[in-house]
């Protein structure tokens, strides 16, 4: 397994926040000028990672929406 470092970490949290919210990999690309091909390879080379940050925005906008129902 790859390290990943403290900035990619950050970028990936970034980026796993705004994916789960619909943004496409060519707007986040944008956004945090990255190359698409950086975002595409975040994902391959730390899959782990980037799972753990995708579930964990994953469930605070089911959070977030699940308390705008109550």
């Amino acid at each position: 397994m790859k390290i990943a470092s403290r900035r990619t970490l950050d970028g990936m949290d970034i980026a796993a926040e705004l994916r789960v919210q619909g943004a496409t990999l060519d707007t986040i690309a944008q956004v945090q000028g990255r190359h698409k091909r950086v975002l595409t390879r975040w994902v391959r080379y730390y899959a782990e990672d980037w799972e753990q940050f995708f579930k964990a925005a994953e469930q605070r906008l089911a959070n977030e929406l699940g308390g705008e129902r109550g």
